[in-house]
């Protein structure tokens, strides 16, 4: 899952990284190639959970013949994505809102069941500042980064919820974080997490949420002090290890 277009191209790669680099160049062409771009449609229109179809700039479409979608910047006044948005595209894989420049708000539900969806591109993550209920449970997403979103103050219950292709978490972004629902339960393959320096001791969080994820996952931390704060706070995180980088 991606946070911010700008940033993929930063750093010079070499060696298996930079062969990783590639086949990522070549899976955002390909998402590109197959995406639909967006221009004047409501937003209302993607949020239908109870139809089949779909209406893109006056054409209708199966809902499960989208892959990817672009929205322009036609819709960089938006502040909030809606509940439900694209909660009902089963074969979505690729949403580029790179162009939202206002967003501020995920609401709930608003990518949960999308369980094709493996990248998300987001315009100025230090904007947002909230995201509602199950955001983006069970998708299809590998990592989250959470690095950049460092206005975010809460999470409402089932962030990441039942991604079950999930194996890596950045939370080194969460300094503004104050409250926080049960943000990975079920995602069965998550065992490492970054949380760099931040202190998690004065955080309000459900001891609940990393159930059901593995037993011996890895804690990276800036302190030893602070991923054993960190892991003390939840139920499921006893046995995991803390690695200092």
């Amino acid at each position: 899952m991606y946070t911010h277009r700008q940033n993929r191209f930063k750093h010079v790669c070499k060696g298996q990284q930079a062969l990783d680099m590639v086949k990522k160049l070549k899976n955002d062409i390909n998402y590109i190639m197959n995406s639909i771009t967006v221009n004047e449609s409501p937003l209302s229109n993607f949020s239908q959970t109870s139809s089949l179809n779909v209406d893109i700039d006056g054409v209708t479409l199966s809902k499960n013949s989208v892959i990817g979608l672009i929205f322009s910047d036609n819709y960089n006044s938006v502040t909030q994505i809606p509940s439900n948005f694209l909660s009902s595209f089963s074969n979505l894989s690729y949403i580029d809102l790179s162009e939202m420049l206002g967003i501020t708000q995920l609401m709930n539900s608003c990518f949960a069941g999308c369980t094709k969806l493996t990248n998300i591109d987001f315009p100025n993550p230090q904007n947002i500042t909230g995201f509602g209920l199950m955001a983006f449970n069970g998708t299809g997403i590998t990592n989250i980064d959470l690095s950049n979103f460092t206005s975010l103050t809460r999470f409402s219950d089932g962030l990441c919820e039942n991604c079950h292709n999930l194996v890596y978490a950045n939370l080194s972004g969460l300094s503004q974080l104050t409250q926080s629902g049960r943000m990975f339960v079920g995602c069965s393959k998550l065992d490492t997490i970054f949380i760099g320096s931040v202190d998690w001791q004065d955080k309000t969080v459900s001891s609940m949420s990393f159930m059901n994820t593995v037993n011996n996952g890895t804690i990276q931390s800036s302190t030893q002090q602070l991923g054993e704060t960190f892991r003390n706070k939840f139920t499921n995180l006893s046995n995991w290890t803390i690695q200092v980088v």
